[in-house]
């Protein structure tokens, strides 16, 4: 657990002006490591660069200054090891779920029984084994993002990047897919880097949690969750948990005042 995953170092992200927009500073000597095996949430406010360090990590942002490292080698762009699962499900309305979870198989190629089977065992997992030949509009948004979910799976990388992946969903369906990704990534145990902003989501999910600040996006302060796994819901009405909440909005809190209030 302690082998260091992804290695972020001194990673500044800088965006040109633009028509009548000024330069923008999205990342400024951000440094972090994930770990091999943990499940680690960043919260923050929005335009603190969450999702931009996610991409860095996916290799879908280049010309950045500092590095990003993957088991110890520079990232080049996108892998094989890393899968991506981003706020909207983006499923092909044309292809039903097996074939929607076939995708990454499909552009890769390779051998098709084999995938076939490795689609129905994460669609299984998933809990949408009975749905193989629906299409997505025949299915709820929470059963999409779970199609979006076994499709990131079933090309079994070795980290997981998933951009606020229950943004989309009502509070309940949110809820149930919280505790739903828990059970699922329970059985597997893979470097996952999780982007919300929800305080209690990461918290719930985390093993440690990130918290960011804006202006220009850094690192605030990383937060070990001293909560034992597994876990279930009720852990959100604990006084400990809710403690913890607290403490991080305080910070987000501060974060989130004009610049003048907070003396920067």
């Amino acid at each position: 657990m302690d082998q260091t995953k992804i290695a972020f170092r001194d990673v500044s992200v800088r965006y040109p002006a633009v028509a009548s927009k000024p330069p923008f500073v999205a990342l400024d000597r951000v440094s972090l490591d994930v770990r091999s095996g943990e499940f680690l949430c960043i919260v923050g406010p929005s335009g603190c660069g969450k999702t931009t360090l996610l991409r860095a990590a996916a290799g879908l942002v280049t010309g950045f200054d500092g590095s990003v490292d993957v088991n110890g080698k520079p990232i080049s762009g996108p892998g094989g090891d890393r899968a991506v699962v981003f706020q909207y499900d983006s499923l092909l309305p044309w292809r039903t779920v097996l074939s929607n979870v076939l995708l990454g198989w499909d552009i890769r190629s390779g051998d098709r029984r084999q995938a076939v089977e490795k689609a129905r065992h994460y669609l299984a997992m998933v809990g949408l084994d009975a749905f193989l030949n629906h299409f997505p509009h025949e299915l709820s948004g929470g059963m999409r993002q779970r199609v979006n979910l076994a499709r990131a799976l079933a090309v079994e990388p070795d980290i997981l990047l998933m951009d606020e992946p229950f943004a989309a969903l009502d509070a309940q369906t949110r809820e149930l897919m919280q505790a739903e990704l828990l059970r699922i990534w329970g059985s597997f145990r893979r470097t996952v880097l999780f982007i919300t902003h929800q305080v209690d989501e990461a918290i719930f999910l985390g093993d440690r949690v990130v918290i960011m600040g804006t202006r220009p996006g850094r690192v605030l302060d990383v937060l070990d969750v001293p909560f034992a796994r597994p876990r279930d819901l009720s852990l959100k009405s604990d006084e400990a948990f809710q403690q913890m909440s607290r403490h991080i909005w305080s910070k987000l809190v501060v974060e989130n005042k004009p610049l003048q209030e907070r003396g920067d």
